[in-house]
């Protein structure tokens, strides 16, 4: 069951950016008074867990505040800008490059084979290390922004929640394919 409202369960203020340390005192605050260790925490602990775990990830969070602030707008844009537009793209097109790599390693049954493919394997593992390190570098630096970000301003709230979001799958898109790439997985 999602809370209601998160921040108000751990007596926060409705903001984009919070203090980890503080977040986590409050949470174990509350588990401590309100929760039964006999029970395993029932509903209660199901409430505040799911709480913290809201509040404790920023793309939740945004879309948790943006919720209660306006519930009736749908998710806006994502504000990309010239720079992520282009880092989006260069991921996509690596990605193609990765699985098809992926579909050929898949297909390849000898030794022989396998060593044919083996210069651009890593040539592609070590172009998805590089594009996971600069999109993560663009993640901090979002992460960096929210204190910045007033709740008044919906539009910017949307726009960083957006960028967030899209950040955070080709990062999980790019971390897929190298995990592959690095166990030998099939496609």
């Amino acid at each position: 069951m999602e809370p209601a409202d998160c921040f108000a369960l751990f007596d926060l203020p409705r903001t984009a950016h919070l203090d980890e340390s503080v977040l986590r005192d409050r949470y174990h605050e509350k588990v401590r008074r309100l929760v039964d260790p006999v029970d395993g925490g029932g509903e209660a602990g199901r409430t505040l867990h799911r709480a913290h775990e809201i509040l404790a990830d920023p793309v939740q969070r945004l879309r948790h505040l943006l919720q209660l602030l306006a519930p009736e707008r749908k998710a806006g844009g994502t504000g990309l800008s010239g720079e992520l537009v282009g880092l989006f793209s260069e991921t996509g097109s690596l990605l193609s490059r990765a699985d098809a790599l992926l579909t050929r390693l898949g297909q390849t049954t000898s030794a022989l084979g396998r060593a044919m493919l083996a210069a651009e394997e890593a040539t592609v593992q070590l172009g998805l290390q590089s594009i996971l390190g600069k999109l993560t570098l663009k993640r901090e630096e979002e992460l960096a922004g929210l204190p910045e970000v007033r709740v008044e301003n919906l539009e910017a709230l949307e726009a960083v929640s957006g960028r967030l979001r899209m950040l955070q799958k080709w990062q999980g898109e790019v971390q897929a394919r190298l995990l592959r790439l690095l166990t030998g997985s099939p496609p």
